[in-house]
């Protein structure tokens, strides 16, 4: 399980690109609560978890293997279908990437939400 609070510096530095996607409501801020904040705007609803890394670049793979307990608590909320899901990765040199949760795989976005390939 995930120890402590959500980082705030990862969430400074998440605030602003995800203004630009919409209207940012955060939530109550818990180590245990499945996102931090939900984004809603044109691109519909998005509840996000922003977590802090050193490690960032590393293949999909390894994402899903060192953020697998965060994806499952993403995965757990009971949304309906229509409210998209993202993890977000702050490193502390001051970099991000950014997957939307696709049923069972992940798919790594650009910063504002548009699939990367």
């Amino acid at each position: 399980m995930s120890r402590g609070l959500p980082s705030k510096k990862a969430l400074e530095a998440a605030l602003p690109l995800a203004q630009v996607r919409g209207q940012v409501i955060f939530f109550r801020q818990d180590a245990f609560a499945f996102g931090d904040f939900m984004i809603v705007g044109p691109g519909g609803i998005i509840v996000v978890r922003v977590k802090r890394t050193r490690q960032l670049r590393v293949t999909l793979t390894a994402v899903e293997i060192q953020q697998r307990e965060t994806l499952a608590l993403l995965r757990s909320a009971d949304l309906v279908s229509e409210i998209l899901r993202e993890l977000w990765l702050w490193c502390p040199f001051g970099s991000m990437r950014f997957f939307r949760l696709e049923n069972k795989s992940l798919i790594e976005l650009d910063r504002h939400g548009r699939p990367t390939e």
